[in-house]
């Protein structure tokens, strides 16, 4: 079997990462799998030796070329649109109707509900847009509602991250559950106590102060979550808490208002974008996550990629009970937000602090949890027996 996985960009970003991993464990089970991105393929290594061959495909709106026709053109492939943004749509509609190659989509968002976020509109203003509108309005790295549901229904199968995301697809449509796993040798924390004060104190943090990470960048989806978290900080420390929130990744929402510089105080230590290792170096002076949030509406249609490496740090991690909150149980290994708003995030944390004996426990729960459920090979054998299932 040969599968052509079509990621809607970098080979390098974390969807690019989920592309990469199960690429390389369904090489490991003897398919002849290529991955199509946008930039440097050499790139695909932050994520380890690839096994699978990497394919730089810099517009995927350009006329297919004739290398990756004569792939799709072999008996017995695959195609697996990494989304249904436009540009992935595009490609995979034209690569399947000019070779007769079937295709999977996945799905690992409301793309619905980021579209209106991206043009702060709700999805009643979508509905109202004309199809020509809409088409204009909708950036190749986002999905256009109203092709969407063709799309879908053209695929042989499509794969969620979440459950939820099956009610975006056809009844008629075979669906699989496809979580990520995460790489529990890499993300570990093999530090001792001394290494991380003195780690902390690069940053010129206080041996006594309480670490909080985030890592990740703020979009029009997400904002407001990063707020919350951001909130709960300066609530902490109103209550006497020496509490520093180490932050990673970069803005990109440009309609911020005051309050934002105002919540980004010198408690806040803003690091930029880091290289993964960077980054990793980071999580593991934390003592607690916060993947920040509340448990209905985006949250619920998303699984962040930095939530199974939090869990696989074996630290506690605050997360709404939504997605794979579903599946964890509030104080034993994870603490669950419900309004996820900076008040909440806030008792939560300070209610932790208070029991630090609880602290070590739920971490050590979280990371069994990873352990026994996040496993990108034994998710790609599920991947694997899906891909047999539809092609029969």
């Amino acid at each position: 079997m040969r599968v052509i996985f079509v990621n809607y960009g970098l080979f390098n970003s974390n969807s690019g990462g989920h592309v990469a991993h199960f690429a390389n464990a369904l090489s490991a089970l003897g398919v002849d799998v290529f991955v199509i991105g946008s930039n440097d393929p050499s790139t695909v290594e932050d994520f380890g030796r690839p096994l699978f061959k990497a394919i730089q495909v810099r517009d995927l709106t350009d006329d297919i070329p004739q290398h990756i026709l004569d792939l799709a053109s072999s008996p017995d492939v695959l195609l697996h649109a990494w989304t249904p943004r436009v540009g992935v749509q595009d490609f995979a509609s034209r690569l399947s109707a000019q070779t007769g190659c079937p295709y999977v989509v996945h799905l690992e968002d409301h793309e619905v509900m980021l579209l209106a976020s991206a043009l702060r509109k709700t999805m009643g203003d979508l509905d109202t847009m004309s199809d020509a509108e809409l088409a204009q309005l909708t950036p190749s790295n986002l999905t256009n509602p109203r092709t969407l549901p063709s799309f879908l229904g053209g695929a042989i199968g499509v794969t969620v991250i979440v459950d939820r995301l099956a009610e975006l697809c056809p009844p008629e449509v075979p669906i699989h559950l496809l979580e990520p796993g995460v790489d529990a040798d890499l993300f570990k924390c093999d530090l001792t106590a001394d290494q991380i004060l003195e780690r902390r104190r690069r940053l010129y943090i206080d041996d006594k102060a309480t670490v909080l990470v985030y890592n990740g960048n703020m979009h029009s989806a997400n904002y407001r979550d990063i707020f919350s978290l951001y909130t709960a900080v300066l609530i902490l420390r109103r209550r006497g808490h020496d509490v520093r929130l180490i932050r990673t990744g970069e803005d990109y929402v440009g309609f911020i208002d005051s309050s934002y510089k105002y919540l980004n105080g010198d408690w806040v230590i803003n690091l930029g974008r880091l290289d993964r290792q960077q980054m990793i170096d980071v999580l593991k002076i934390a003592d607690i996550y916060v993947q920040p949030g509340e448990s209905k509406g985006f949250n619920a249609f998303r699984l962040p990629s930095k939530v199974p490496e939090f869990l696989s740090l074996g630290k506690p991690i605050l997360l709404p009970s939504a997605n794979i909150g579903t599946r964890l149980s509030d104080g034993k290994n994870a603490i669950l937000l419900s309004t996820g708003n900076g008040e909440e995030i806030a008792n939560r944390v300070e209610d932790l602090l208070s029991h630090p004996d609880r602290i070590a426990k739920i971490g050590v729960s979280g990371r069994q949890f990873a352990l026994e459920n996040l496993s990108w090979s034994k998710n790609a054998e599920g991947l694997l027996s899906f891909y047999k299932s539809v092609l029969r």
